[in-house]
């Protein structure tokens, strides 16, 4: 008898991030070795609509593949040294550590 209501249709967060050029953790280059993007926060916790968990903030980059550390792998299965708490405090090293190598060039 009555019409359905329109769906809403949400669009998902996007944030554009540098292309990752070395592993956070280890510093393996990406021309050796793969580099992919870990989410600290999974996205399944927050789903993808949640923008905190697509932020680049969540985001850290971690060697996988042959002749890696695996690094990606050990992040995924919560090794010790790989735990989010962990991957915040090297990230905030890494990114303290390029932006001193900028100023410095």
């Amino acid at each position: 008898m009555f019409p359905k209501p329109t769906k809403r249709k949400r669009k998902r967060p996007e944030f554009n991030s540098p292309v990752p050029t070395e592993c956070m953790y280890c510093g393996l280059q990406a021309g050796y070795v793969q580099i992919e993007k870990h989410h600290i926060k999974p996205k399944g916790m927050g789903g993808t609509w949640d923008p905190k968990s697509a932020s680049p903030e969540n985001e850290f980059h971690a060697c996988t593949g042959p002749g890696s550390n695996d690094c990606h792998g050990k992040a995924q299965r919560y090794e010790e040294g790989y735990r989010p708490e962990d991957l915040r405090k090297i990230k905030k090293e890494y990114e303290k550590r390029k932006c001193l190598e900028n100023i410095s060039q």
